[in-house]
């Protein structure tokens, strides 16, 4: 049961994440805060990481499937940066890219090292 909840918010954590980067720059609220961009990105992606990560757990994935997953999160990451291009006064931006895959692989990684010790 638990492994469906994880999974569900994981699904739903990724279209909130799909439908904000759908909206026009114009209606955003602007912020002068030299990186706040870069660290959101991170703080979302690395939120959506540790759900993947919940879910893996529960579902006993290991190994070669969480790299596949993991894999497909990074190509979902890029496939959301790159639709922004098409989306009034956005663009598609390597360093957002890296921001996000940054914040996916230190949830793993964290995770990882860390998840087990909270989750026996």
């Amino acid at each position: 049961m638990k492994q469906r909840i994880w999974l569900w918010l994981c699904i739903l954590w990724m279209l909130l994440i799909w439908v904000l980067s759908s909206i026009p720059s114009q209606q955003l609220p602007s912020y002068n805060v030299i990186g706040l961009d870069k660290i959101a990105h991170f703080g979302v992606y690395f939120v959506w990481g540790i759900l993947a990560n919940l879910w893996f757990y529960y579902r006993q994935f290991s190994g070669k499937k969480v790299w596949a997953i993991g894999l497909i999160m990074l190509a979902l990451a890029a496939a959301d940066e790159s639709h922004q291009y098409f989306i009034p006064g956005r663009d598609l931006s390597i360093y957002d890219f890296f921001a996000n895959a940054l914040g996916l692989t230190s949830a793993f990684v964290a995770f990882r090292y860390l998840g087990k010790r909270f989750f026996k």
